[in-house]
C-alpha cells in the first residue's frame, strides 16, 4: 500500500470534508429548528385559554418530524462520505475526486438511529413532549 499523500490526495481529502462539514452543519440546524419550534409552540399553548391547546401541540409534531427525517437523512449521508473519506486516506480508494455515495443502507441507518447525536436528543425531546402533554391534559 503507498500511503503518499500528493496534493491531488490533499484537494480530494478537502472536497470530501467540505461536504462533511455542509451535512453536519445541516443536521445541527435541523436540530436548532425543532427546539425553536418546540420552545414556541409550548410558549404560546401554555400561555393561551384555547380549547385547541391540544391540537395545536399535536399539530406541532408535524414540522418536528419533518425536520428529524432531515436531520438522519443529513447524519446519515454525512456517514457515508466520511467511509469516502477513510477510503481515500488509506488508499482503498482512487483520488478520481468522484463524490457520488449510494442509496442509505440498513447498516447506515442502524448507525445513525444508535448515534449519540440522534437518540438521546430525540428520545429527551419525546419525553418533554409528553410532559407538556400531561400536563394540558391533568391540568
Amino acid at each position: 500500500m503507498n500511503h503518499d499523500v500528493g496534493p491531488e490526495k490533499i484537494a480530494y481529502l478537502a472536497q470530501i470534508q467540505g461536504v462533511i462539514n455542509r451535512m453536519s452543519t445541516a443536521a445541527l440546524a435541523c436540530k436548532g429548528f425543532i427546539a425553536t419550534i418546540f420552545a414556541a409552540v409550548v410558549a404560546i399553548v401554555l400561555s393561551s385559554g384555547n380549547a385547541n391547546r391540544i391540537f395545536a401541540l399535536a399539530m406541532s409534531l408535524v414540522p418536528v418530524v419533518l425536520f428529524a427525517f432531515f436531520d438522519m437523512y443529513y447524519f446519515a449521508k454525512e456517514l457515508q462520505y466520511r467511509e469516502i473519506y477513510d477510503e481515500v486516506l488509506t488508499d482503498k480508494r482512487e483520488v478520481d475526486f468522484n463524490m457520488r455515495v449510494g442509496r442509505v443502507d440498513n447498516q447506515i441507518r442502524s448507525r445513525v438511529i444508535k448515534s449519540i447525536s440522534i437518540r438521546p436528543f430525540y428520545l429527551v425531546f419525546l419525553f418533554a413532549y409528553l410532559i407538556v402533554f400531561t400536563v394540558l391534559i391533568v391540568g
